[in-house]
């Protein structure tokens, strides 16, 4: 369209905007250009009708009030008003169910546009999608207008919504992609939706997005020109998110959708949209969008200096999707929404993209296009061409060093195992050198072979110091270390990528092997102004740096809040720079665990299963580390009481491992004792003991691995609860003397002293409980917050022992500290304290608090969140059998104690002395009810 013309145009419109809304017909009448005159009038009905079905603009007078009904609805408030209506929400009032829904009802002075609204309402019928919101009825309101009645969506808009949550890049996309598959679906039912905009795709409190409004959707069959084919849709569009062609009156499609979808994906990923309105004229913006090019997305992105997402990270991929999608021509733009989701889905896993292609092919075209002179046709192919030959001379000298270093690793791969060429005579037998030897005799010829190419050199270097990590080997690993490093350092300088990732290794290593949490914190803090330094802010290293920061603040309980931001800073930068990197499966998988630890099982669990979907199709795959994933799913489902569940991740777990490994491998042991604790803590200790058997069976006695006392740990563990405490203790006291020199001895020391403890006074050794128990609680004191769990767990234990022991004061004192800590929680441990009170208010012969008590303690119990054993349940039932007998309900006291003696010979070895005991409960109860 001419500029000068559409000048005119927007002078003209500006002049009727001015003017009373009584008197524009009359100025638009004076227009000496009918042409323009028609333009005029088109533009001011798009300017009252562009707000949108759901828009609220100016206050208007609802024509119902609220309370009043429709069929079988009630009105509860108004939602918005439109060109064509108003919505209100709704609910059901006809007593058949309760339903909150949107009516959309045509206004009084808007019935030249029922025939259109039915239209709607039969074109929504047909939509049967998650992401679009179901027609639910309609009908004839008392005063002969058709209205609509719709799902009710309770969200926000879907740039606010992003907005709000600060979602991140990755998060955007994947939200637009839902948007993209339901105007997909809508288009395979041949129903253009045509007024796709922020305001109209909102997002629910599930994350959902949702597509409302076909006000002014089509048939694909009847998607023709405005102007020749239905008047009243003309202009009804919001001009701001119109494609070209719909803004020139002529035939709309799939391809005016893709344009949409581009300017809202622009919008979500900018905060601004492709054509800013530099004043209040809708004509100056229509201008724009038929003469003036778009901004790019990361032109935009730059300009907003409080944006969520960085312009760095729309160059390139995003620039040109979202380019593709506001092709002027509706021909030049993605042929159907599928594509373009599949271009984005491109960017996410990192590939190609095939708009970056077209774009390149697009831009020549038109430059050509535009300057038809020969001379400079020639001209700008031969600067491509010229760009072309260097850009691949450069490109061919790369593949030649990249050639050559792959050469020279395969030969130093291939002299490694030649090294058990059962053919060479040699000491040993060739087929019984070990992968560990091969590597030793070939380290050396690493410095020998690769003098004069050090890249080489610090290549292979690192990746057998990797290697040596791996197995176990600590000095060797550290001499490697050193060396990678100081050569690293030679060639390459102190902030070169290679060395950055040899001491973000380095920092790894000591807050993994060595739980050296001060060590690591070091290591990033100096590393930090140096990724800044060299421009590495915007890299995978710089995600590296922000994951481990989050790790290293593992066991200070007080950080959570610090950690799950350094969590989410590396999350979003893998999701941006490197979507399918391992270390994004780390990432979720930690972000897990921190809510894990703090008892947020329900917001650990999504992110859980999403590390275990990535780590299952990411190409550098790691097991073992897939394994451990598993493995904490297992616990999780665990602590939400989901045995079937925790046995299915713990078997995964440790399928995976014995695959990686072997049956001899300490990982294995360490996921084979988790899978059986559980089934025992569960209640099945047949099944239990039958695991353990496998796996003590594949643990060599004199064994001096961690993963091994941990094994044995929770072996004796298990044995000790269910009344074999003498079988325990030898376990229990290895377990304990190995742990008082262990690495990890911060939080493993006082978790098996507290099980000593636990066996000692079982066995009857009461002076040994006391010390273990004490020891434990002073430790965990010393390091946890007040309300952590494992300190509760020690109170509580303690606290039942001193009672046992006819020291009241001091019993009490633990257990009103441990339900002092309850903050709302339901923890096993706050159960068995409230328990203990119970059997204290009954020493004391108040039967009324014992009763309080106890009945608080079942309550907990049964709707217990985290940790529990089975077992505490008899316990709890038998002081609650207790209460009610001596309070005189001889039936509750029988049915409580034969409860509990059924659980325990379930649960418990046959010579427990548990059992015993609760058979002694239930005669007693009998015996004296039967007088």
């Amino acid at each position: 369209m001419e500029t000068p013309r559409w000048r005119r145009i927007e002078e003209h419109f500006d002049a009727a905007l001015a003017r009373p809304v009584d008197e524009r017909a009359a100025f638009i009448a004076g227009i000496d250009d009918p042409e323009i005159g028609a333009e005029v009038a088109s533009l001011l009905r798009a300017s009252e009708s562009a707000a949108g079905f759901l828009e609220v603009g100016e206050a208007q007078v609802l024509t119902l009030p609220p309370g009043e009904r429709i069929g079988p609805w009630q009105v509860v408030r108004s939602l918005g008003t439109g060109g064509m209506g108003e919505v209100l929400e709704v609910e059901r009032a006809d007593g058949a169910f309760e339903q909150r829904a949107a009516l959309k009802l045509v206004r009084i002075e808007a019935a030249h546009l029922l025939e259109r609204f039915d239209a709607e309402r039969r074109i929504q019928a047909q939509l049967e999608h998650p992401g679009i919101a179901r027609l639910l009825d309609g009908g004839i309101a008392p005063d002969g207008r058709p209205y609509a009645v719709m799902e009710y969506v309770d969200g926000l808009a879907i740039t606010d919504w992003c907005r709000k949550h600060g979602a991140g890049l990755r998060e955007r996309i994947e939200l637009f992609l839902q948007v993209c598959d339901a105007v997909a679906y809508a288009h395979g039912h041949l129903i253009v939706h045509r007024d796709i905009k922020p305001a109209n795709v909102l997002v629910d409190a599930g994350g959902r997005a949702r597509l409302l409004d076909f006000g002014i959707a089509k048939p694909l069959d009847a998607a023709v020109p405005a102007r020749g084919n239905d008047p009243g849709t003309a202009m009804l569009l919001t001009p701001d998110y119109a494609a070209p062609e719909q803004l020139r009156g002529e035939a709309v499609g799939i391809a005016t959708d893709i344009y949409a979808l581009g300017v809202l994906l622009f919008e979500l990923l900018t905060g601004s949209r492709p054509w800013s309105r530099r004043t209040g004229s809708l004509a100056e913006l229509v201008t724009s969008v038929l003469d003036s090019p778009a901004l790019l997305a990361s032109e935009a992105a730059l300009a907003n200096a409080d944006g969520r997402v960085s312009a760095r990270s729309l160059r390139g991929d995003l620039d040109a999707i979202i380019a593709e999608c506001l092709r002027r021509e509706p021909a030049r733009r993605y042929a159907t929404v599928h594509e373009l989701a599949k271009d984005l889905n491109r960017h996410l896993r990192g590939e190609a993209v095939l708009a970056r292609g077209r774009a390149r092919l697009y831009r020549f075209g038109r430059f050509v296009r535009r300057y038809r002179w020969p001379v400079a046709a020639v001209a700008a192919l031969i600067a491509i061409l010229v760009a072309g030959i260097m850009a691949t001379a450069w490109q061919a000298q790369r593949a030649q060093r990249e050639a050559a270093r792959a050469t020279a690793t395969r030969d130093f791969l291939v002299g490694v195992f030649k090294a058990s060429d059962p053919r060479i005579a040699q000491n040993k037998p060739r087929g019984g050198v070990t992968a560990r030897e091969l590597l030793d005799a070939s380290i050396g010829r690493i410095d020998q072979q690769f003098a004069t190419d050090p890249e080489t050199q610090v290549e292979l270097l690192g990746v057998a110091t990797e290697i040596y990590r791996e197995l176990g080997e600590e000095e060797r690993y550290h001499e490697l270390r050193a060396r990678h490093l100081a050569i690293a350092r030679e060639h390459y300088g102190e902030a070169h990528p290679v060395v950055i990732r040899a001491l973000l290794n380095e920092a790894s290593y000591a807050n993994d092997r060595l739980f050296d949490r001060r060590r690591a914190l070091e290591l990033l803090a100096s590393l930090d102004p140096r990724i800044s330094q060299a421009g590495l802010d915007r890299t995978t290293l710089r995600a590296l740096w922000w994951l481990q920061q989050g790790q290293a603040m593992f066991g200070d309980s007080s950080r959570k809040d610090e950690q799950l931001a350094a969590f989410r800073k590396a999350a979003d930068m893998f999701a941006e720079l490197a979507p399918s990197d391992p270390s994004r499966v780390t990432v979720l998988a930690e972000i897990g665990t921190v809510y894990s630890n703090h008892l947020e099982y329900a917001e650990a669990r999504p992110y859980y299963e999403e590390s275990i979907a990535l780590a299952e199709t990411v190409t550098d795959r790691n097991d073992a580390e897939l394994a451990t994933i598993y493995g904490n799913l297992g616990l999780l489902s665990f602590n939400l009481g989901d045995f079937e569940a925790a046995d299915r991740a713990y078997a995964r777990s440790d399928e995976i491992i014995r695959r990686t490994y072997g049956e001899q491998h300490p990982d294995h042991w360490v996921r084979a004792s988790n899978r059986a604790r559980a089934a025992h803590l569960g209640g099945d200790r047949e099944r239990a003991e039958v695991l353990f058997a496998e796996l003590l069976n594949n643990i060599p006695p004199d064994s001096t691995h961690h993963n091994a006392f941990e094994a044995w740990e929770w072996y004796a563990g298990c044995l000790a609860a269910e009344g074999r405490p003498l079988e325990a203790l030898p376990f229990l006291e290895r377990a304990e003397q190995f742990q008082q020199h262990s690495p990890a001895h911060d939080y493993a020391l006082p978790r098996v002293r507290m099980t000593l403890g636990d066996a000692y006074e079982r066995a009857g050794r009461t002076n040994e409980a006391r010390q273990m128990l004490e020891a434990a609680l002073e430790q965990r004191a010393a390091m946890l917050l007040p309300d952590h769990q494992a300190l509760l767990a020690v109170r509580e234990r303690l606290g039942r022992f001193l009672l046992s022991e006819g020291d009241a004061e001091g019993a009490e004192a633990q257990f009103r500290e441990v339900v002092h800590r309850t903050n709302g929680r339901r923890l096993s441990h706050i159960a068995l304290a409230h328990g203990g009170l119970a059997r204290l208010a009954m020493v004391r012969a108040d039967l009324a608090a014992a009763h309080a008590s106890s009945s608080a303690a079942i309550g907990m119990y049964e709707n217990v969140t985290g940790f529990r054993d089975v077992r505490m349940g008899p316990y709890l039932w038998l002081i609650h059998s207790e209460v009610l007998h001596r309070s005189g309900d001889g039936e509750g006291a029988y049915a409580w104690a034969r409860r509990a003696l059924e659980a325990r010979r379930r649960y418990d070895h046959p010579s427990s002395v548990s059992i015993a005991e609760a058979e002694a409960a239930l005669r007693r109860v009998t015996a004296e009810g039967s007088d």
